[in-house]
């Protein structure tokens, strides 16, 4: 987590200075409803076309990105995942593909359950409860394996 906010702070700096482009994404339904493309366009200076721009010598315009997604919720009943999609990158200065990631054949949500975990063999040991000192003022208390005579 503390690597993640100062990368969300430069993020947030580079979009609010034009650095980074993010237009709105756009969802377009297919006529009969039965799913939708959406389309996630996105566009990031480089470190080095920033340096270079400095110079008046832009050598590296950035990169050109789009996610590309389908939804088709009426794959729950087949083989197909329902959410399906790709993202590609391009070179900012010249228009070059650099990268094509694809999702998965299988989604989480269309891949079959994770067996059942066995029974323990033996009863499992239970904890004390811990003292009203270690636990934090707003945490509730899990009173749903307490006899209603143990309820507070």
């Amino acid at each position: 987590m503390s690597e993640a906010i100062p990368l969300m702070e430069s993020m947030f700096h580079d979009l609010a200075t034009g650095q980074i482009l993010q237009p709105l994404r756009t969802l377009m339904w297919l006529p009969d409803k039965k799913g939708l493309l959406g389309m996630m366009p996105a566009y990031a200076k480089t470190p080095e076309a920033q340096r270079t721009a400095d110079k008046a010598t832009e050598t590296n315009a950035g990169i050109i990105g789009i996610k590309l997604i389908t939804i088709f919720h009426g794959n729950a009943d087949t083989t197909h995942p329902s959410h399906q999609g790709v993202i590609i990158l391009f070179n900012g200065d010249n228009g070059a593909p650099l990268m094509l990631s694809s999702t998965p054949k299988r989604s989480p949500r269309s891949a079959p359950p994770p067996p059942a975990p066995s029974p323990p063999t033996s009863s499992p040991q239970r904890k004390p409860p811990p003292s009203p000192s270690s636990e934090p003022a707003n945490r509730q208390q899990d009173i749903s394996n307490r006899s209603p005579s143990s309820a507070p």
